[in-house]
């Protein structure tokens, strides 16, 4: 799953080894938790999708999208009773 992540660039090792693995640090991981939090998920969220192995990036993303769509939606809805 890692590899995947980096391949779509959510979550890239800050090095790699002399024989090809990715090495993470902590700053790696406080980086995709700053991520996270600036989409909108809580701390215990996170903590959820960061233990989960079967996280799927793609789909968080889909959800986070349709949750903007919907709150813009609403705000256009608000704007248009009270112009």
């Amino acid at each position: 799953m890692l590899h995947h992540y980096d391949k779509i660039g959510l979550f890239s090792p800050s090095q790699y080894s002399d024989t090809g693995h990715r090495l993470y640090t902590k700053s790696d991981i406080v980086r995709q938790i700053m991520t996270l939090k600036l989409l909108g998920l809580a701390l215990e969220e996170i903590k959820e999708i960061l233990e989960n192995q079967n996280f799927n990036p793609l789909e968080l993303i889909k959800v986070q999208l349709d949750d903007v769509k919907k709150r813009i939606r609403l705000q256009e809805l608000l704007c248009s009773r009270l112009i």
